[in-house]
């Protein structure tokens, strides 16, 4: 049965406006839909797709329900909701929570404080229109990225670290393709005997580090680049320097 009344232009109909908020820099906004399920996330078919290396493909999903929206939480982070039914309500990973009439805000404190404003109101049917999602530019991305403490990022990395990952890293500092095998790329890249097990090795004690501060741990060295290089800019094109030199 549906939820709405289509036949009539003036029948009042729930409608659903969203602020997408990442690193406290407006991201997006929409319509929720009634008639489709919509999902939050980086997964390629979120109807709310958030293009950052860091999101989970997965942060929920809304469903139309009679007084609102049921909204599903992601499986693995938890979540923080307010409205007037609810204040400072802190929700388990796979939660659910109904959405009824009012402003609320979700938020979720990852590396960037993803944050999302909703504004559900019966409205009349004719008012409901269809607002696409508006996704910023990539410089706008960078701006969103100034100012915020990540987790991880305080992980003190020594200057062989740096300069082992930054080569190993090398296409993301230089916006280029990645190599078909990331270990064996920067031990040819550094040279001087440098094993590409010793290589490998230091990188990961680097993301077991890194993951202890984080609610959603890194699982690849891709990940972990896309962390260190583009996410929070620990490695910069500084470090492919070698940290100590030989003497002339």
């Amino acid at each position: 049965m549906s939820l709405e009344n289509p036949g009539n232009p003036r029948a009042r109909v729930w409608r659903a406006e969203f602020t997408l908020q990442v690193g406290g820099e407006e991201y997006g906004s929409g319509l929720l839909p009634r008639q489709e399920e919509a999902g939050v996330g980086r997964g390629p078919t979120c109807a709310i797709r958030i293009r950052r290396p860091w999101a989970p493909r997965d942060l929920g999903n809304f469903r139309a329900a009679p007084d609102g929206w049921i909204f599903r939480n992601s499986p693995s982070v938890p979540v923080s909701a307010t409205s007037q039914w609810v204040k400072d309500g802190r929700f388990q990973p796979g939660a659910l929570i109904m959405l009824q009439q009012g402003t609320w805000v979700l938020s979720w404190p990852l590396d960037e404080r993803i944050t999302l404003r909703l504004d559900i109101q019966r409205v009349p049917q004719d008012q409901v229109e269809t607002l696409k999602v508006v996704h910023p530019r990539r410089d706008a991305d960078a701006l969103a990225r100034i100012g915020t403490e990540f987790p991880g990022a305080q992980v003190d990395l020594n200057p062989v670290e740096r300069y082992q990952l930054a080569h190993m890293f090398v296409h993301l500092i230089n916006d280029q393709p990645a190599p078909g095998n990331l270990v064996t790329a920067a031990a040819a890249g550094i040279g001087d005997n440098v094993a590409a097990s010793e290589i490998k090795q230091r990188a990961h004690r680097v993301m077991r580090r890194v993951n202890k501060h984080r609610g959603v741990p890194l699982k690849s060295l891709h990940e972990l680049g896309e962390y260190l290089v583009s996410v929070s800019g620990v490695l910069t094109a500084a470090d492919l320097e070698e940290p100590f030199p030989p003497a002339e």
